[in-house]
């Protein structure tokens, strides 16, 4: 599939999808490398506070107040629905399994590209320019795109 272009206002947004799919990726070479569970469910608590939840609150609060689409509320859906995986999955380590973190890992995907394919291209064209500068202007300073978690787990031989 061909790259998706993305207007200069939301690529900021974008970047951080990046390290989203790589959160996803990380744990399936974690469950492939036959990594204990408990070393990703600390990646997870660490990439919950550091990228997701300032993600989330960044869209919601400078992109979503925009537009009360069905597809902004199917976004807000599922960013409580992961935040409540998470929830469960930190709260049961011994009970969490690798179909457990697959699982998570596929949600967090797909949501990924919904927003990438359906909700960001529907929000380009429906939003005024002046609400999109706004967006920009908000965002621009967002969240830092990176990921130091430092057990690399998902490194193969770093068991």
């Amino acid at each position: 599939m061909a790259p998706i272009k993305r207007s200069e206002y939301l690529k900021p947004l974008s970047r951080e999808h990046h390290y989203s799919l790589l959160f996803g990726w990380k744990l399936r070479q974690g469950i492939s490398h036959g990594v204990e569970v408990g070393r990703m469910i600390d990646y997870i608590r660490y990439f919950e506070q550091h990228m997701l939840i300032p993600h989330f609150k960044e869209e919601e609060t400078s992109l979503f107040i925009y537009s009360d689409s069905p597809f902004v509320q199917q976004a807000l859906d599922e960013h409580r629905h992961i935040l409540s995986m998470i929830a469960t999955i930190k709260a049961a380590p011994p009970r969490v399994g690798y179909a457990d973190l697959e699982s998570l890992a596929e949600i967090v995907d797909r949501h990924v590209r919904f927003e990438e394919r359906q909700l960001f291209p529907y929000l380009e064209e429906s939003l005024t320019q002046v609400q999109l500068e706004a967006v920009a202007a908000a965002i621009k300073n967002g969240p830092a795109v990176g990921d130091d978690f430092k057990d690399h787990f998902w490194e193969l031989g770093n068991n």
